[in-house]
């Protein structure tokens, strides 16, 4: 476990094995790197309060999350558990074609989540405190599809957008309690 309070930058390495990896951000630190190392690693973040999140993969287990203009760079990480507290929070998904699906997650840390999968073409990631999501597919002729029945905690809005090329967009299931807006460009 990892308490950050007052850094300014920190590396770290997890190695050969599996490793959790839970990062506390509760003080100022300004960029943050994760480098999960072989085996199955997840990434869990918590603490803090942030008005702005946005999510950028640059891989299927490597990436960037900017809070609030704070840097977290991460790589060989699979998965990603986020409750931290948010008010506006961006999932964007790659360049290239992209499978995303949106389904209950399960209960992480005490608070009910939804998962955001990729099928492969960047690091699915589960999510709670969020206030208005954008799952954005990006470029690409993407697919997303969401099948909710539960809601995350704090969840209000959440939007699909299906970004640049030809997308599908499908509904299976919302869980009441939220609106939900539908975007194809």
């Amino acid at each position: 476990v990892l308490v950050l309070n007052g850094v300014d930058n920190l590396a770290f390495s997890g190695g050969v094995g599996d490793d959790s990896i839970v990062v506390e951000l509760l003080g100022s630190a300004d960029a943050i790197s994760i480098d999960g190392g072989a085996g199955y690693d997840v990434v869990a973040l918590s603490g803090g309060a942030f008005g702005s999140v946005l999510y950028r993969p640059s891989g299927p287990s490597s990436g960037t999350i900017e809070l609030d203009g704070r840097l977290v760079a991460y790589s060989n990480i699979e998965p990603i558990v986020d409750t931290t507290v948010a008010t506006d929070v961006t999932f964007s998904g790659t360049a290239g074609v992209d499978a995303i699906n949106i389904v209950n997650g399960t209960v992480e840390g005490g608070f009910q989540t939804i998962e955001i999968q990729s099928g492969g073409t960047f690091e699915n990631i589960k999510f709670a405190n969020k206030t208005n999501v954008i799952v954005d597919g990006a470029d690409g002729n993407d697919t997303l599809t969401l099948n909710i029945t539960t809601l995350a905690l704090g969840l209000t809005s959440l939007t699909l957008r299906g970004g640049a090329g030809n997308d599908t967009l499908t509904v299976t299931a919302t869980a009441a309690g939220a609106s939900y807006v539908l975007h194809g460009d």
